[in-house]
């Protein structure tokens, strides 16, 4: 019957590791060099990406713009209304 997993065969396939172990197999230094290298470049990729999110967050926020550039901020809400208003307030002849 080729759908029929013996008991060996389903404890491997469901979680190989603890298998692996049982048999007196460990990892190879290399691998665990590899693991070490990977888990050290992981670390730093998260405080780069917290940085990265409150950048974006603080370049998407209008405050952060308001108090960099107030009478920037004051003219662009100025021209904002003014646009409209002339677009439909008809003109006197």
């Amino acid at each position: 019957m080729k759908g029929m997993l013996s008991d060996g065969d389903r404890v491997v396939r469901e979680n190989p590791l603890p298998a692996i172990a049982d048999r007196g197999f460990g990892m190879d230094p290399r691998s665990e060099q590899i693991v070490k290298h990977i888990q050290q470049k992981r670390d730093p990729l998260g405080d780069n990406l917290a940085e990265l999110q409150t950048r974006v967050r603080e370049a998407v926020n209008w405050r952060t713009y308001f108090f960099r550039n107030p009478w920037a901020m004051i003219g662009a809400s100025a021209l904002a209304g003014y646009l409209p208003s002339s677009l439909f307030i008809p003109r006197r002849r």
